[in-house]
């Protein structure tokens, strides 16, 4: 693998960890008290700028794999792409126009994407296509693993994290936090 791939996809393989951290502190500051008063209102009040910073960090994490290091998203791929596009498109809008109304979109956005994403990482895990991803070309095939870093991180589950930490931040501006 060329250096650079290597490199960008130990970065992201760190920023996927990051997210998977991120999704459990949040969790936390849904059901433990000491967290939800600490820590809840701060989320809540950014959720959108950082739902922001996410999703446009994904989007251009999907055009610099597809567009920089060619690689061809397969057909969940190019799925999980029209889920995430306009999700960073709606969140970079609401964040300039301060319109905090976004949230039940965001959160089908990104419920719609995180179904597909764990879709494909499961297919990709088990190794054999389904009905949605038949595989009939191998440089297209969903079960194919372009990256595979710590022998657990693809792009499927990288999208995933993100669609889930998106889906969690816009959840936090719906709950209480007294």
């Amino acid at each position: 693998m060329d250096p650079f791939i290597s490199i960008y996809a130990k970065i992201l393989a760190f920023l996927t960890i990051i997210a998977g951290a991120s999704i459990i502190f949040i969790i936390l500051c849904f059901f433990a008290p000491l967290f939800k008063k600490r820590f809840l209102p701060f989320i809540k009040k950014y959720a959108i700028e950082l739902a922001c910073i996410v999703s446009l960090g994904a989007v251009i994490g999907s055009l610099l794999y597809s567009e920089l290091i060619g690689f061809i998203p397969c057909k969940l791929c190019w799925f999980q792409r029209v889920f995430m596009y306009p999700l960073a498109l709606i969140l970079a809008i609401a964040v300039i126009k301060k319109d905090k109304r976004v949230t039940d979109y965001v959160l089908s956005l990104s419920l719609g994407g995180a179904i597909i994403a764990i879709l494909h990482y499961y297919i990709q895990m088990s190794g054999s296509p389904n009905f949605l991803c038949p595989g009939t070309d191998p440089s297209l095939s969903c079960v194919q693993r372009l990256i595979f870093e710590f022998n657990f991180i693809t792009i499927p589950l990288m999208s995933f994290m993100v669609f889930t930490l998106v889906a969690l931040l816009m959840i936090s501006r719906k709950l209480k936090t007294k």
